[in-house]
């Protein structure tokens, strides 16, 4: 029974120890954690005070920032408004020297004096406007301009490109379409003269390059609409009459090609390509006798008039393929690399089933214009009737190729 009070107090002397150690980390826990806690606060405080001084300098940086913006706006404007002086000082030299702002032939309108004024300047604006980032839309019309007085094209047709595509007048497109012609960018020619032909005051010579154009693709009437309406305007150069009949002419419409060469007639009644051009249309028309009497007035004027032997030579294709034969080869004789009449010599050739020989004058067409549709299409049916269906697939995909119009 004693041990049993001893034990017991040995154990409650036990608890209340533990109790006390229990008591004291619970103490060491609760002192640990509020040390935590003043230390995460002190440091969340740190943290705020930090970001307030970052979001103060900020504050500072951007107000700078904003005033050092202005103050480069200011300047830009300034550099600008200098730029822009001295081209406008460009501009008065250019008409003080007296030198129309015109494309065509401007390599003729600048001596070689002028053009010493001109160097310096035009290099130092387009420097400027380089360094500076700057474009002034006007500048690359003269820019344009300039670069084809000294004869770089392919410089000049970039600033011109640019001045046109920001609406500088129609008057850049037309410099465009000139500047792509004479790099032989026919397609691109059109293109930028199309965006001028509702011009009133389009030059007649835009009319004229802008069917040439369309002659080039094919699309004759089109042309010929084209030419039709600068006719109205009467040109005085016989190529705008030529090119109209021969367009109408290849559109089928034979009449009008017979009006436009009677018209060219009146004007021009000494020129063996009136009447060489009248051959055909009058053929088709079937006034034959008068085709004979434009045949014999064209050779009369020049009896070595190669188109006028070639017009006739077509004329006489459906009606007597042995004339016709005659007087194509009379052409050739006169002009060698002819491809229009070793075509239709292959032509005549095919229909006699002579498909060699068809074959011979069809590839001396194709010799002499490797781009003739026509001829590689002529020539599919020479090597059909060769029985040689490979090369006739051969020759048809290179003439759809060249013209979509012809299906496989």
């Amino acid at each position: 029974m004693l041990f049993n009070k001893k034990r017991i107090k040995e154990l409650e002397d036990t608890i209340e120890s533990l109790n006390k150690k229990l008591e004291e980390k619970e103490k060491e826990k609760e002192e640990m954690l509020k040390a935590q806690e003043e230390n995460y606060i002190k440091e969340k405080e740190e943290i705020l005070k930090d970001l307030k001084e970052k979001e103060e300098k900020l504050t500072q940086v951007t107000k700078e920032l904003q005033k050092a913006k202005e103050e480069l706006g200011s300047f830009r404007r300034w550099v600008e408004r200098q730029v822009k002086g001295f081209f406008e000082d460009i501009k008065i030299l250019w008409q003080e020297l007296e030198i129309p702002i015109e494309y065509k032939d401007i390599e003729k309108n600048i001596s070689q004096k002028n053009k010493e004024k001109l160097k310096e300047k035009f290099e130092q604006l387009q420097n400027w406007m380089q360094q500076l980032d700057m474009d002034i839309s006007e500048s690359h019309l003269y820019l344009g301009l300039w670069y084809r007085a000294i004869g770089d094209i392919k410089e000049a047709a970039k600033h011109l490109e640019i001045a046109a595509t920001k609406a500088v007048g129609p008057f850049a497109w037309r410099f465009l379409g000139d500047c792509n012609m004479e790099l032989g960018k026919t397609e691109k020619a059109e293109e930028a003269y199309s965006h001028c032909l509702s011009d009133p005051k389009v030059p007649l010579y835009v009319l004229l390059n802008y069917a040439k154009t369309c002659i080039r693709k094919k699309a004759f009437k089109e042309a010929g609409e084209i030419l039709e309406k600068a006719l109205k305007q009467k040109p005085k150069e016989l190529e705008y009459y030529t090119l109209a009949s021969f367009s109408f002419g290849m559109a089928k419409q034979y009449e009008k090609a017979v009006t436009i060469s009677h018209k060219a007639q009146e004007i021009f009644p000494n020129e063996p390509e009136v009447y060489a051009k009248m051959i055909i249309p009058l053929a088709r028309t079937g006034k034959f006798n008068d085709a004979r009497l434009a045949f014999e007035k064209a050779i009369k004027l020049n009896e070595n008039y190669e188109e006028a032997y070639f017009s006739y030579g077509v004329a006489h294709m459906d009606k007597d393929d042995k004339k016709a034969e005659e007087f194509l080869q009379k052409a050739i004789s006169i002009k060698e690399a002819y491809p229009e009449a070793y075509y239709c010599l292959g032509l005549i050739y095919n229909k006699r089933e002579d498909y060699k020989t068809a074959l011979k004058y069809l590839k001396l067409a194709i010799k002499y214009d490797p781009d003739y549709a026509e001829a590689y299409y002529a020539m599919k049916e020479s090597y059909e009737g060769l029985k040689d269906f490979e090369k006739a697939v051969t020759v048809l995909k290179k003439a759809t190729a060249l013209n979509p119009n012809f299906k496989l």
